[in-house]
């Protein structure tokens, strides 16, 4: 397999997460009437991450086209992703900031504090891929840092589910459990859900 297949394959991923993230706004929006800030940044880190998986699968076929040969394609990418990944990084920041000065956040910050670790790991890698030729693959350092933009909206794409399910108690939800099931038949008891 070429790295033309397997970059267009991770595009076509990236384009069908943030589709899947519009059609989950759609529903969220629907059943509760809003979203806290939490559910609204989730549902933004999906799409940034997505067009960003997106962006760096499709980078390497204009460099290649504009006369950009191996390692200097990889090269390229590589440098284009560290400052992507730096710069991203300083804008959640700022958007963490914001939110924390405003009251408004209630995020777990040891799944922040892994993303951004990760984000710095790669950021070092990535730099190295571009600066040095310490790894014998490049291609496979520059796609590990599209493998991560995808994992990353993945993440970001469960963790938005929860804004649908059923079961979750939050403001603008009605709390459905076991309790508001007793006396209903089982056959029932998909309809009392869906009325409640």
């Amino acid at each position: 397999m070429d790295w033309a297949e397997v970059l267009l394959t991770i595009a076509e991923v990236s384009i069908a997460f943030a589709g899947f993230a519009s059609i989950v706004a759609v529903l969220g929006r629907r059943e509760g009437g809003g979203w806290s800030i939490e559910d609204v940044d989730r549902f933004w880190v999906m799409i940034e991450y997505s067009f960003a998986a997106l962006f760096f699968s499709v980078v390497p076929f204009a460099l290649h086209h504009s006369g950009v040969k191996d390692p200097a394609l990889w090269a390229s990418g590589s440098a284009l992703m560290a400052a992507f990944l730096l710069g991203y990084a300083v804008m959640v920041t700022r958007r963490l900031i914001r939110h924390r000065l405003a009251g408004s956040v209630r995020s777990h910050w040891a799944s922040i504090g892994a993303m951004y670790a990760v984000c710095g790991g790669l950021t070092v890698v990535q730099t190295l891929n571009a600066v040095s030729d310490l790894f014998e693959e490049p291609f496979g350092i520059y796609l590990i840092g599209i493998l991560w933009l995808l994992a990353a909206a993945g993440f970001m794409f469960i963790r938005l589910l929860s804004v649908i399910r059923p079961d979750r108690s939050t403001e603008g939800f009605p709390r459905r459990d076991a309790r508001s099931l007793q006396g209903v038949a089982p056959e029932d008891r998909l309809v009392k859900l869906t009325e409640a």
